[in-house]
């Protein structure tokens, strides 16, 4: 289950006493938000189209953390992982005998299989086909196949 990390030195963590405590009097700035003494705007965004595979895989790419390790121009900036535009493209030729669906779809459940040049094996997580659904496994490769 998930749990909160420890911060404080004394519990293995990275962060001083005194650093704790800057962190908190941070945050306490913001209890008249959080208990609603001060109102906040609500975010205007399109709604989300969930009969459209590719806006469900766009949500999926930015809900499961994808956007922090991948680029996708107009959508993340992340570095760790290889740039995603031109995927579609590159993806059919990338594995022998693998199409850019098979290929991709690979690479979502086991990244380890194929490592592009340049990137270390074990960094992407091992369990997007634990923690991802079919449908959003499918919604993130119709997104990706339109990197192209």
């Amino acid at each position: 289950t998930p749990a909160m990390p420890t911060w404080s030195e004394k519990f293995g963590g990275p962060l001083r006493d005194d650093q704790i405590r800057a962190v908190a009097a941070y945050v306490m700035n913001f209890e008249a938000y959080a208990i609603g003494l001060v109102p906040t705007p609500i975010p205007i965004a399109e709604p989300l189209d969930e009969g459209d595979p590719v806006a469900v895989g766009i949500a999926t790419f930015n809900a499961a953390g994808c956007v922090a390790c991948h680029t996708v121009s107009g959508v993340s900036t992340g570095i760790v992982g290889p740039v995603l535009d031109g995927l579609a493209s590159r993806a059919d030729d990338r594995v022998e005998g693998l199409t850019a669906e098979e290929y991709i779809h690979q690479s979502i459940l086991e990244p380890d299989a194929y490592i592009v040049e340049g990137f270390e094996p074990g960094v992407m997580l091992q369990t997007f086909g634990e923690t991802l659904t079919d449908e959003q496994i499918d919604s993130l490769l119709a997104f990706l196949l339109t990197l192209e």
